[in-house]
């Protein structure tokens, strides 16, 4: 994998190329939680001490990220909507601390691509694609050749990077008619061969893209690091898209997943976690024999941030950015009497979640045009719900003012709104594949509440109807939309009262992900969209709020979840809270990692 190149003088001896990487920063900033003020063990800036103790240790060195950098926190969306004449703080950190290269992550869409050619424009580094294809186009470049000198010897290193094909779905409101992803793996090869055929002596590949076997249903859309590996192309493989850490504890082990050396395929990888809370160190074992340079060997390892040693000069480049955010976010709304919180939000319909049907409701009304009929429905998911998040992933809006600050904890994504028709049947389906990112469930074996790899956002909520989900019965449809059981699990369906009918056709609020088939739901992708617009669900919510100042109502409860008596789920959930319901029974017996062990028990 590697190109003859003539030495001025032959080296026989090992040495390094230290490649430094982030990825999925998503605006993770500073060490600080912009929606709480506590401090956090995260965020580029914290990562400025490592950066400095790996390149003192004088090996050439690369820096290197791996795109979701744009997107995720308000300041990030402070900057979108007020700040565009202002530098952009996270770009202007990377410039100061020197980046060489990065690529697009999914999220860096979420803005549309007018401002994010805006932001790349002012990046003193390159941004890598060379698998997507757009028009206008974007300032990337398919890849580029960079120099170090090693023992006097220059070894030169071609970068690619490549995008998730399933940003055409994510994104299909904003890329439809202007965009066209080949599939990473055989954009690769392409470029790799045009880098070498150039006099690449390596070729290091920036994926945003995740660690999954063969045969996994992501393979082949969003997290396709081992396809890449497996082609041959590259010399080393930046991972990133899952916000995990590897080599490692890791998901997956085995099938050409190498979670203890570090490799897929063989070829060195590594993937650095995400938010900045580690900073990913991949060195490669370089000999120069022959005319050629050749990988030899490879060390990884992820080192954690360092929040005490932030530079000031450096943390000046975002004081009016962090200044203007925290300004935003304190501008009052609305007034509610009780508090919204989502630790429960996958076991009661909970307030938070209806006060955001309510908005959703509000909003068809304001949008949907004269001539549209039909039942007009809402359906929402909890995006705060632990996990990957941490222990103080959940959203805890205490009762009184509610402030912009209350709409980011509630919706941090950038979601487009969007409605969509859907017979009675579709609807079902919808909800079956929401169920089932629930564990089935049976008396004396306690399961986890979650699927193992289900995200609670893949839990939707639909308001304007009731239903019960009965986790005594099997799943209907896997995580991947296939079904492998009898429909069941959604029970007593119904509509003002009456059994919804396969032929009934509804509205239903949603966001462009679920409409385009975010989270592999049958059928959606097919449906009808009769409202598509680039207003974003977040801001739609705090224009609700703002127009009910003395408190928005909120639609009754409509769905519940059931089990067979005795039945248990357990919950790595939100330490901080008490149930404010009977069933099922809520017992905290303990913590772990800060976040509360809870059982459930129908």
């Amino acid at each position: 994998m590697t190109k003859p190149h003539a030495p001025r003088n032959p080296i026989h001896t090992a040495h390094r190329l230290r490649l430094l990487v982030t990825s999925d920063l998503h605006m993770h900033l500073r060490p600080r939680d912009l929606l709480t003020g506590a401090e956090e063990a995260r965020g580029l800036l914290a990562l400025a001490g490592p950066i400095e103790a790996a390149r003192a240790a004088g090996h050439a060195t690369l820096l290197l990220d791996n795109g979701d950098f744009l997107q995720g926190t308000p300041m990030g969306e402070w900057h979108n909507r007020d700040g565009r004449a202002h530098p952009h703080p996270l770009i202007a950190t990377m410039n100061a601390l020197g980046f060489d290269a990065s690529t697009l992550g999914n999220h860096e869409f979420d803005y549309g691509t007018e401002y994010l050619a805006e932001v790349l424009d002012q990046a003193d580094f390159p941004i890598l694609n060379c698998n997507l294809d757009i028009t206008p186009a974007l300032p990337t470049r398919p890849s580029l050749i960079v120099e170090r000198d090693i023992g006097g010897v220059p070894l030169r290193i071609g970068i690619t990077g490549t995008v998730p094909q399933r940003i055409m779905v994510w994104s299909r409101h904003l890329l439809k008619g202007r965009a066209m992803v080949t599939p990473p793996e055989q954009a690769v090869v392409e470029e790799a061969a045009r880098l070498r055929a150039a006099g690449a002596d390596l070729v290091i590949c920036l994926a945003h893209a995740g660690i999954v076997p063969p045969g996994h249903p992501e393979e082949d859309s969003e997290n396709g690091a081992l396809r890449i590996a497996q082609t041959g192309a590259v010399d080393a493989l930046i991972c990133g898209h899952q916000h995990l850490s590897f080599p490692g504890d890791f998901l997956h082990d085995g099938a050409g997943i190498d979670a203890t050396r570090g490799t897929l395929a063989g070829c060195p990888a590594i993937m650095p976690g995400w938010a900045g809370e580690v900073l990913g160190q991949l060195d490669l074992h370089l000999v120069h024999e022959a005319g050629a340079w050749r990988v030899t060997d490879h060390s990884a390892r992820l080192i954690p941030c360092d929040p005490a040693a932030v530079p000031p000069a450096l943390a000046r480049l975002s004081d009016r950015a962090e200044e203007a955010t925290t300004a935003r976010l304190s501008k009052p709304l609305s007034h509610f009497p009780a508090p919204l919180e989502t630790g429960f939000a996958l076991v009661e319909d909970c307030t938070a979640m209806r006060l955001i049907h309510a908005a959703q409701i509000w909003a068809l009304d304001l949008l949907l045009p004269q001539d549209a009929a039909g039942p007009r429905l809402s359906s929402v998911a909890a995006f705060r719900t632990g996990g990957r998040a941490g222990p103080d992933g959940f959203t805890r809006v205490p009762a009184g003012p509610l402030s912009l600050r209350a709409v980011a904890d509630l919706y941090p994504y950038e979601n487009g709104f969007t409605a969509v028709e859907v017979t009675g049947a579709v609807l079902r389906d919808w909800l079956e594949m929401s169920a089932g990112a629930l564990s089935q469930l049976t008396p004396g074996q306690p399961r986890p509440l979650l699927r193992p790899g289900a995200p609670g956002f893949n839990f939707d909520m639909i308001a304007g109807v009731t239903y019960r989900i009965d986790l005594g019965h099997p799943a209907a449809f896997d995580l991947s939309g296939v079904q492998v059981a009898e429909r069941g699990r959604v029970q007593e369906l119904s509509y003002q009262g009456q059994p919804v009918t396969d032929d009934q056709r509804f509205i239903v609020a949603t966001n462009s992900y679920r409409a385009a088939g975010g989270g592999r739901f049958p059928h959606l992708a097919d449906q009808r969209e009769v409202i598509a617009t680039d207003r974003a669900t977040a801001s739609l919510l705090a224009a609700f709020l703002e127009a009910h100042p003395d408190g928005p109502p909120v639609p009754d409860r409509g769905w519940s979840l059931t089990a067979p008596p005795g039945a248990q789920a357990l919950f790595d959930g939100d330490r901080t809270l008490s149930p404010r319901f009977s069933y099922p029974r809520a017992e905290m017996t303990g913590t772990r990692d800060g976040f509360g062990q809870w059982v459930f028990t129908f």
